[in-house]
């Protein structure tokens, strides 16, 4: 175990092996994965299941150890029960803003 990036096989160990980082919106995706898997407490199996891969396919876009394919992805994201969207980002970020403004009103009464 090397100490600075976790034990081998860890996902902390293979981001480190990664020959260039993944680009942000990927990593964006990957926490956003890993947390709808959490809230909903699917397991790397279940969602293999449902999306049709196998679990060290989860495994491995769960830790960073590699990029998913576009095919994955849709396949992971549909099998916990989403669609995946494109929104221009001008239009996202006035929704966002919105929704935080909601949230402030609704906090504040």
């Amino acid at each position: 175990m090397d100490r600075r990036i976790g034990r081998e096989g860890s996902g902390q160990y293979a981001r480190s092996r990664r020959k260039t980082p993944l680009p942000e919106g990927a990593e964006r995706v990957r926490r956003w994965l890993k947390k709808i898997m959490r809230d909903g407490q699917v397991t790397q199996m279940e969602l293999a299941e449902a999306a049709g891969v196998t679990q060290a396919q989860i495994c491995r876009v769960l830790t960073g150890a590699s990029e998913m394919k576009v095919g994955t992805l849709v396949r992971m994201v549909e099998g916990l029960g989403y669609r995946l969207v494109f929104v221009p980002a001008e239009q996202f970020e006035q929704a966002k803003a919105r929704k935080a403004e909601a949230l402030r009103e609704q906090r504040d009464g």
